[in-house]
């Protein structure tokens, strides 16, 4: 993992760099019968969020395009305003493990998120264990 511009989170570091392997991803690998799919849960299982600070994108490499959030910095705030998937890509939970990985950046950086885009203002309502990091009502 690297601070400032270009910085990495990997979603298969280990437990003593702040694991973020998620539950997603173990449970895609899991009862898979295809060998395509199995290789996309892999795929998945080991995707990298990265900020592209020129572009204000996290960007989430993937076989098939990449997944990105839209953000700003406003007022001490990370505000996301958009999220996308590649829609050959769609209904695999990347959206998911995209703002995920972002949340988890946030958290090691000490920001705080206003969630704009509908996508993750509901991901963030279905994971309260998130919510130091929401600003108060404002």
């Amino acid at each position: 993992m690297r601070d400032g511009p270009g910085n990495k989170l990997s979603t298969e570091q280990g437990a003593d760099r702040g694991s973020v392997k998620t539950d997603l991803a173990r449970a895609l690998s899991s009862g898979v019968d295809s060998p395509r799919e199995d290789n996309a849960s892999q795929q998945i299982a080991s995707a990298v969020v990265t900020e592209d600070t020129g572009a204000n994108r996290f960007n989430m490499a993937l076989e098939g395009g990449i997944a990105y959030a839209t953000f700003r910095r406003q007022d001490g705030l990370l505000i996301i305003s958009h999220t996308e998937v590649p829609r050959a890509l769609r209904g695999r939970g990347i959206g998911s493990q995209l703002v995920h990985g972002i949340f988890e950046l946030a958290r090691r950086r000490g920001e705080k998120i206003l969630p704009v885009c509908p996508f993750v203002a509901d991901w963030a309502h279905r994971h309260p264990e998130y919510a130091d990091l929401m600003p108060s009502s404002r």
